[in-house]
């Protein structure tokens, strides 16, 4: 089957003017792990920094090391000594070159939306991070009903499956596996591997590798020397490149990026506040002037905390207590107890958190709600 309807080229893009002028794709600071049931509560990312800087000064001795296995490992994937499926079908992957949020959801669902726009039946494949599940492939959504909970399926596929309607999730450690699953059983015509440039094992036919928009690199060092999961020059892999967040490419990765591989495109596809969500379960949503001018409590446990912060003071609100969780934090009653606890302290309005967080807190004592995110057309 031919992937010519998936290519960059095909998608309805407009072009963005200045520098080195490439389309931009249409729509649809990290913080570290810290123990479970822990919270940090401050207005600045500034002690994280700290820590993520001396965490990466301990990690710079086997960085070049690391680089080596990773640069091994992708030859021998190329060669053929390690096993690649291909699907009978065209898979897009959806991934970065860096640790932490980019803004991979809403990329892969503004994808989803736009393949079925065009009467394809798209399928998404994860593999579940911050999921218990066990078994070999597990469905989230059928593409009609959720069938799995963010505690067995992770957040991101239990979100993604709740908001794209017709579109299967399937979560699988062997993305091959849950490939074959979506189109064998599911009937889909498109597979999207959600986090996918690192996972060999799987062919496809378009690699976008996306970049934030607030410091894209880091330190541009190797993991664990930086938050680089393997060598730059891996990026000739990809078929385009999509910075996330900001309307224009930072100056010197962009000549970077146009001087190692001119013939791989770049886009821009803005992050931009959509909607709020009530948090009462019913699936209720307000326009973003909710919470302008609002006294808010603001809380999170995704990998880019900063980014979701700015959205937030983008649309008006105004910060009373901001309270930061591990990536993929699966909430306990003590944190939903400290939440309200702030809440009432600060004599807040609402409590205001992200869509993957909301799919793993059901109705908390509070009023609660969710800021929705879109890729900006």
């Amino acid at each position: 089957m031919s992937c010519a309807p998936l290519s960059p080229r095909c998608s309805p893009i407009r072009r963005s003017g200045g520098g080195s002028a490439r389309p931009a794709l249409p729509s649809c600071a990290a913080t570290r792990a810290r123990p479970a049931g822990c919270s940090i509560s401050s207005f600045g990312e500034a002690p994280v920094q700290r820590r993520e800087r001396l965490l990466f000064a301990l990690g710079r001795p086997f960085g070049p090391l690391y680089g080596v296995l990773m640069r091994w490992r992708a030859a021998l994937y190329r060669c053929g000594v390690f096993p690649s499926s291909r699907l009978p079908v065209p898979v897009v992957s959806i991934g970065n070159l860096t640790w932490g949020g980019t803004g991979k959801t809403p990329m892969v669902a503004a994808i989803a939306a736009f393949l079925r726009a065009k009467g394809r039946r798209p399928a998404v494949v994860s593999r579940g991070y911050g999921g218990g599940n066990r078994r070999p492939v597990l469905v989230v959504s059928d593409g009609e009903h959720l069938l799995a909970g963010p505690d067995e399926a992770g957040d991101e596929p239990c979100l993604l499956g709740r908001r794209l309607s017709g579109v299967p999730v399937v979560v699988a450690r062997r993305r091959a596996l849950g490939g074959m699953v979506a189109v064998e059983r599911l009937g889909c015509d498109v597979v999207l591997l959600d986090d996918g440039f690192q996972h060999l094992a799987l062919r496809r036919d378009l690699d976008i590798v996306l970049f934030r928009g607030a410091d894209p690199l880091g330190n541009g060092r190797i993991f664990p020397a930086g938050p680089l999961r393997e060598p730059f020059t891996a990026l000739c892999r990809a078929g385009c490149f999509v910075l996330t967040g900001k309307a224009a490419w930072p100056e010197t990765l962009a000549r970077r990026l146009d001087r190692l591989f001119p013939a791989i495109p770049r886009y821009a596809a803005p992050l931009r506040p959509r909607a709020v969500a009530s948090g009462d379960g019913e699936g209720a949503t307000s326009p973003l002037a909710a919470i302008r001018g609002q006294r808010i409590v603001a809380f999170c446990g995704i990998a880019d905390p900063g980014g979701f912060r700015r959205l937030l003071e983008e649309g008006g609100a105004e910060l009373a207590d901001w309270l930061v969780f591990p990536d993929h934090h699966r909430y306990q009653p003590a944190d939903i107890q400290r939440i309200g606890q702030r809440l009432a302290r600060t004599k807040a309005a609402f409590a205001c958190t992200t869509e993957k967080d909301l799919v793993k807190i059901g109705r908390p004592p509070f009023p609660l709600v969710a800021l929705t995110v879109e890729l900006q057309p």
